[in-house]
């Protein structure tokens, strides 16, 4: 980018000044600008090593002066002196300011470059460093590093980060790869629209040039045709490169790239000729086999991770006491570099129980080896489908897959399940087709199938009595590969069409003699929840003491659609579970669509209706609750008000929806929100206060040292980590109305974590806020085909990606037109085809789940 002579003069010290590489400057130094005034200048874009030319672009750039930061202002704001103080707008200064030496530093090492991904994260990108993930992918490692106002100081909260990248290769090897000359959706596991935006280098016109890719194309060089100006005939881009740029594919067979032209349509270049450009992050969903793998290389202990910050983290961001950072010493800003040391504290477990005996806890977690369920669910009038999916694992016959289904019948007996049917009252063996990614990715002919034989199956389990219904009540599925598109349509068509609380497990894990015994047991709990019984429970009294026996427990949580992946406009999914009895353990639950990527609950009113309904019609005093506790997941810092503004609001209302209006019932709400996605680690100083792995030992609680200066907020690490460095949750009172103290809410947080219905052991975070997250994920099997990209509608929609390829070729141009008129119609488009994707998602969501299984927690 070429800098304006006059902004130089204006800021002849570059290291007084700090951007975002979007709207905002920082300076230390009051520029000589007249206030209501602005600056203009003429920037000219250009790429360093492509070298100027008459095609730059130029943009205008005005420079106003907006306001005035003082620090004075966030020190007595941490010293808890001004509580409306918003600290928002310096804190982002300083993460702006903080953020100037790892986005601007040259490395010494010519192998090795930084690159920032959003406003936080900077990776270290060099070819040595690379770890591979597979089909194309590497993973680099980066830091994260955040500023956060706490209780009488500010805080640098720095993490080591991974991430997943495109590899620096040709794109048409990489494609090659994954789907061959087939150029199908999800060949290989990776969606075609994870390429949308990439950028490439091109040299096929005689010297380097950068472009951004905006898709890949359905047909090869050789097939691809468009009509050509010059020659008057339509001509593949296989003969348009040769005769053009006298450039001879080596590869016709490959798929082609395109990008959108000027005035519409395609231009399109064979993928042979682009070269990924390093230091790119794949957005989208990883295979698993790519999770897997990403999970081994970021998998590191305690101490590694604490090394790792300091050794090397500090100095990638500047903050190391060897270096100079000047842009800091101009602002006057230090960052110590060692780590804060704060007071914590570890909650003793509370007593788990179960029918007629108590749980051995260690370390957070026991076994059902002699126990039994509290309450028991009832097996009867159930059923067994076996997927044969062409796996090693299928079944060899009926009388193999009989005796694999009465070992499970035991473990249900075993665990103190009421077994009235000992044997299933049908059968289905559903063979399905083999796998075709190039005509069938989304395994269609297997869901028919599939439909077909639940079909079957409910017409012929005949009812042993008059009345009694042909529909299965629990469903045992035995699946033969772990194929996500015949699981997800199972969920759907079980839960939404016929309505059966079904389990499924892996066929070749329950045949598997080592480990049985436990995945069975882990099975007969998801069995005991759908067939209406009780897992565990907490003993001991006062356990959830500020609950009482009138409160309702309230989890929610929304989930939206995978960007580059998802059909544009795709509704979000929004999930509330609720307690209805006394010992907090049994949450069923609602789901609603809602408009795309909204994060507030735009339906909540009804879904806590009919929580609330439900609550009355089982609870033991038939009684609405006179308590409420809402656990709200997923929120982001910038958004708590928003939740006692907008969601608040909506539970008052359904309460009083449920009470008639009766004024008399008010009930006091307690709104935490539950935050996971943070940076946040604690690192234990005194080696006999862990999990033996060099974690923070389980219950360990933080409310103080790095906690806000005026919110109600704590850090609870209730587990022990499975793998790595353990990551605490972050609980947020938003609003309280039951004067709650900062012990007894979290004894209450840290309690519930034991009660995690399909694990024997206390989880990550609060089980209500879990629960809404487990069935925001059943929602999205509902949805598949539109969250994997797939609409009825999406050859209608008007984008870029529509036209013939323009009259000059693949590089042509056309008019801009009028462009209010061009935005005016886009606007229109967005609004029609957003209404088109909710009526075809509302489609297959049906009437949602039957009141058959939203009774249970079918979710789990």
């Amino acid at each position: 980018m070429q800098i304006h002579a006059d902004f130089r003069a204006l800021v002849p010290d570059p290291n007084t000044i700090a951007h975002d590489s979007s709207k905002t400057i920082i300076s230390s130094k009051k520029l000589a600008i007249p206030e209501q005034e602005k600056l203009e200048f003429i920037v000219r874009f250009f790429f360093a090593d492509e070298g100027s030319s008459d095609r730059d672009k130029e943009y205008t750039v005005h420079i106003s002066p907006i306001r005035e930061l003082r620090s004075e202002e966030l020190q007595k704001y941490v010293d808890g002196q001004n509580m409306n103080y918003d600290s928002s707008v310096i804190i982002r200064a300083l993460n702006i300011i903080l953020a100037k030496f790892p986005s601007s530093t040259v490395s010494a090492n010519p192998n090795q470059k930084i690159v920032n991904f959003g406003q936080n994260r900077f990776f270290i990108v060099e070819r040595e460093a690379s770890m591979e993930l597979g089909q194309g992918l590497v993973a680099y490692r980066g830091y994260y590093s955040s500023v956060r106002p706490t209780l009488g100081k500010v805080l640098c909260n720095i993490n080591v980060c991974m991430a997943a990248f495109f590899k620096p290769i040709n794109l048409g090897v990489m494609l090659d790869q994954l789907w061959g000359g087939r150029g199908g959706g999800v060949q290989g596991g990776i969606q075609r629209k994870s390429f949308n935006g990439l950028k490439v280098a091109t040299e096929y016109m005689g010297k380097r040039k950068k472009i951004v890719i905006s898709g890949i194309g359905d047909k090869s060089a050789k097939n691809q045709t468009f009509f050509w100006d010059t020659e008057n005939k339509m001509v593949s881009v296989e003969y348009f490169f040769k005769k053009q740029y006298n450039y001879v594919l080596k590869n016709p067979n490959w798929l082609c790239v395109w990008k959108p032209m000027r005035g519409g349509g395609k231009a399109y270049i064979p993928s042979e000729c682009c070269h990924i450009i390093a230091g790119q992050v794949f957005k989208s969903f990883l295979t698993g086999e790519q999770t897997s793998n990403m999970l081994s290389v970021a998998c590191r202990s305690p101490k590694m991770n604490a090394e790792l910050i300091t050794d090397q983290g500090l100095t990638i961001l500047g903050h190391a006491s060897n270096l100079t950072n000047a842009t800091l010493r101009t602002f006057g800003i230090t960052v110590s570099d060692t780590m804060e040391a704060i007071y914590a504290r570890v909650l003793p477990a509370p007593q788990v129980k179960y029918k007629t005996s108590t749980a051995q806890i260690q370390n957070a977690g026991w076994n059902l080896r002699n126990v039994q369920f509290p309450q028991g669910g009832t097996l009867k009038n159930w059923a067994v489908m076996a997927i044969m999916d062409g796996g090693r694992s299928d079944f060899s016959s009926l009388d193999h897959l009989k005796s694999v289904v009465r070992l499970f019948v035991n473990m249900c007996k075993t665990s103190g399940m009421v077994i009235v049917d000992n044997e299933p009252r049908a059968w289905a063996n559903a063979k399905l087709t083999q796998k075709d990614h190039q005509n069938d990715p989304m395994r269609d002919a297997a869901r028919h199938i599939i439909d077909r034989q639940l079909t079957d199956m409910c017409d012929k389990s005949k009812p042993s009595k008059a009345g009694q219904s042909s529909i299965p009540n629990f469903l045992l599925v035995l699946l033969s590969s772990d194929d996500k598109n015949v699981y997800n349509h199972i969920k759907s068509l079980v839960d939404c069409k016929f309505g059966i609380p079904t389990v499924c497990c892996q066929s070749e894990k329950i045949q598997k003699e080592k480990g049985q015994p436990q995945y069975l047991g882990n099975i007969a709990l998801k069995a005991n929840l759908k067939t209406g019984g009780r897992n565990h429970e907490l003993g001991g009294g006062d356990a959830l003491g500020v609950l009482g026996t009138d409160s309702m427990v309230l989890g929610a949580d929304v989930t939206h659609p995978t960007a580059k992946v998802s059909v544009k406009h795709t509704p979000s999914i929004a999930a509330v579970v609720a307690s209805f009895e006394n010992t907090y353990s049994l949450y069923p639950g609602g789901l609603s669509l809602q408009k795309s990527r909204q994060e507030m609950i735009q339906y909540l009113e009804d879904l806590v209706v009919a929580r609330l309904k439900y609550y009355k019609a089982n609870n033991p005093k038939k009684a609405f609750p006179q308590k409420i506790f809402y656990f709200r997941d997923g929120v982001s810092d910038g958004q708590f008000e928003q939740v006692n503004t907008e969601e608040l609001p909506q539970i008052k209302a359904a309460c009083q929806k449920v009470s008639a209006g009766d004024p008399s019932y008010n009930p006091k709400i307690v709104i935490v929100v539950c935050g996971k996605r943070h940076h946040t680690r604690f690192y234990p100083t005194d080696q006999n206060l862990t999990d033996g792995k060099g974690n923070c030992a389980p219950g360990t609680v933080v409310d103080r040292g790095v906690t806000s200066a005026f919110e109600h907020d704590f850090y609870l690490q209730a587990h022990v980590g499975l793998q790595g460095t353990a990551r605490s949750a972050h609980y947020i009172v938003t609003h309280d109305e039951v004067g709650l103290n900062a012990d007894s809410l979290q004894k209450l947080v840290h309690n519930l974590s034991y009660l995690f219905a399909r694990a024997t052991k206390a989880v990550s975070y609060v089980p209500p806020a879990y629960y809404a997250d487990i069935l925001c994920e059943r929602g999205r099997c509902y949805l598949q085909n539109l969250l994997a990209g797939r609409s009825a509608y999406q050859d209608q929609f008007s984008d870029t990606s529509k036209g013939s390829g323009g009259k000059k070729g693949p590089g042509g141009k056309k008019g801009n037109g009028n462009q209010a008129e061009k935005e005016a119609a886009r606007k229109e488009q967005e609004e029609h085809e957003a209404k088109m994707i909710m009526e075809e998602a509302q489609k297959m969501w049906g009437g949602g789940p039957k009141e058959s299984v939203s009774r249970l927690m079918f979710y789990l």
